[in-house]
């Protein structure tokens, strides 16, 4: 019997490794655009 991994459990994976990384993406845009506002009004 040969075990293979759910699609479930693949997607799981997968969706898990996108939250991990897209968080400090989005946490350096962020700090880059309130950068800019921050410079642009002062």
């Amino acid at each position: 019997m040969t075990i293979r991994p759910s699609p479930e459990s693949i997607s799981l994976g997968s969706s898990a490794r996108v939250t991990r990384s897209v968080p400090s993406t989005l946490v350096s845009h962020i700090h880059r655009q309130c950068s800019k506002s921050a410079s642009a009004t002062n």
